[in-house]
């Protein structure tokens, strides 16, 4: 991956800066379960949609509840829960499956395993969207 200056190619780009909360209670994996670690042995192939006709159409708030039941079932079968939930709530049970993720920070100088986790993570979390919107 190269950065270019595009206009003034004597002078050298700066790399960019990263605010990073080192006090952050869960650590960063780039694996989280066997499902995920076949769908990286395949990061380089095309990424297929999966199909959402099973999940019903939300018109209103009257099929609110089919619909978010169908989505959040889809998303789980998945592993991608991590992908849409949100921080943990003080004073709320800690529950492993609720743990949100964020994409791998990348720099320039960033080695092919980390761009291929930042490249994997961002490809699962197009997946959980395509879910949510369909």
């Amino acid at each position: 991956m190269h950065f270019y200056n595009l206009y003034n190619t004597n002078v050298p780009m700066a790399l960019p800066v990263y605010h990073t909360n080192t006090n952050l209670p869960y650590p960063f994996s780039l694996i989280v379960n066997s499902n995920q670690q076949q769908n990286q042995n395949h990061q380089n192939s095309a990424t297929t949609l999966p199909t959402v006709m099973h999940i019903p159409l939300l018109t209103g708030w009257s099929d609110w509840v089919p619909w978010f039941a169908g989505v959040r079932n889809h998303i789980m079968n998945l592993s991608l829960i991590p992908h849409i939930c949100d921080d943990p709530k003080l004073g709320n049970p800690f529950d492993p499956g609720c743990i949100p993720t964020h994409p791998p920070i990348i720099t320039v100088l960033s080695t092919q395993v980390e761009l291929t986790a930042w490249d994997f993570w961002w490809q699962n979390d197009g997946i959980a969207g395509h879910i949510l919107m369909s």
